[in-house]
């Protein structure tokens, strides 16, 4: 191995390590100097007048519209049976062990096969598990070659296919047959995709700069990306936070997520701001739904450097999940206590909301509260209602 395998490879953990522990560090995607002109002076975001179309009319949860439920998916109508049931749900462990649940993507290609992605540096790996035979086998290792994975950011599956995208500008696709995938071919982009979409022979993503050379993403206006099958960018949409600083706008980008709706909409958020943002199929927006009951985190940026979120209570928008017809499933996390390094106890609520668009709709499904824990997340899918908690991936057990 060269000197040049080990440069690159150095400064892509430093660009993970600020998105998964959200350790304190330098800007590493432009000189500092030209950060110092850009964002002079101690600065806090989020900032309600920096938001992404800041000025747009919002719909609150607590006064939207509730959406009909008479019909919602049997992993969503689990999950809300759960929810209102005293007695918790039954689960099956799936053999294999993952990091902490913000970590893990999850995703269901039939009734017979879950697709587990472990996205921490120096974890990276891409596994399946076939339920008939209860066995787990791994699809993809960490590696730069072609079906390896190097700094994986987010799994999304259509029909037969899965697809992986990664920090250094790289889709991979993987078609699957009964328990078995085969790696099919990497599609290279201008851009580091962070949370992917995948519907008519294109892509859709959120993206964030390189860390060295130029992008196609300087030329464009938008803060979501289409990218047909060659990677070669169709065009863009939305807004990204208002900020000439690199490090607040990869901040959002990389917390954030997108995902694409069975009738060609679109939902992005970026977690520490409390809105939900509806695109149509055209990239036009379609609504902004905003979250209620909102503890707002905030961080600093200052010459170059920012923090980790500097309150011990504030909420937090996670990962979207697109189940049925066009339903959408996130989950809003409240925190309250200090931070873990200081040994206190925390306190974790969470409010799982299920979104419609066109017209847009709103149901809060239900609450939880867990103290003293680290924390679990759920992910119902088309096929499955999953669990990610304590190290481990649970499959719920359907209805008797």
């Amino acid at each position: 191995m060269t000197l040049s395998y080990f440069i690159p490879r150095s400064l892509f953990v430093i660009l993970f390590s600020i998105a998964f522990i959200g350790a304190c560090s330098g800007d590493q995607a432009s000189p500092e100097h030209e950060q110092r002109e850009q964002e002079a002076g101690l600065q806090i975001h989020p900032q309600a007048d920096r938001f992404p179309h800041a000025n747009a009319t919002t719909i609150h949860t607590e006064s939207a519209k509730n959406c009909d439920l008479s019909n919602i998916p049997p992993s969503l109508e689990r999950l809300r049976t759960n929810f209102d049931s005293e007695n918790e749900v039954k689960v099956e462990r799936i053999p294999v062990n993952v990091p902490e649940s913000q970590s893990v993507r999850l995703a269901s290609l039939s009734e017979d096969l879950v697709l587990i992605l472990t996205r921490r540096p120096g974890l990276e790996e891409l596994s399946a598990y076939h339920l008939p035979t209860d066995s787990t086998f791994q699809l993809a290792d960490r590696g730069q070659g072609p079906g390896e994975l190097l700094f994986p950011t987010d799994l999304t599956v259509r029909e037969k296919e899965a697809f992986v995208s990664m920090g250094d500008r790289r889709i991979a696709t993987f078609t699957c047959e009964g328990s078995s995938c085969t790696h099919q071919n990497d599609v290279r982009t201008d851009f580091q995709p962070t949370s992917l979409s995948a519907q008519g022979g294109q892509f859709t993503a959120m993206g964030t700069l390189p860390l060295r050379g130029e992008t196609a993403l300087s030329s464009l206006d938008g803060a979501i990306h289409r990218v047909d099958a060659s990677g070669t960018v169709v065009d863009s949409f939305g807004e990204s936070y208002q900020t000439k600083a690199w490090m607040v706008n990869e901040r959002f980008t990389r917390q954030g997520s997108l995902t694409g709706l069975s009738d060609g909409a679109f939902a992005v958020h970026y977690d520490l701001i409390p809105r939900l943002y509806l695109y149509g199929p055209d990239g036009a927006l379609m609504d902004v739904v905003e979250i209620t009951e909102f503890e707002q985190g905030t961080f600093t940026y200052e010459n170059g450097h920012r923090s980790v979120v500097q309150e011990d209570t504030f909420s937090r928008i996670g990962h979207l999940h697109t189940t049925g017809d066009g339903l959408l499933f996130f989950t809003i996390t409240h925190r309250e206590g200090s931070m873990p390094s200081q040994n206190a106890e925390v306190h974790l609520t969470y409010d799982h909301y299920v979104v419609r668009a066109s017209p847009t709709c709103v149901s809060l499904i239900g609450t939880e509260s867990i103290t003293g824990e680290s924390g679990h997340r759920w992910v119902p899918t088309n096929h499955h209602l999953l669990r990610i908690k304590d190290g481990s991936v649970y499959l719920v057990a359907p209805f008797d």
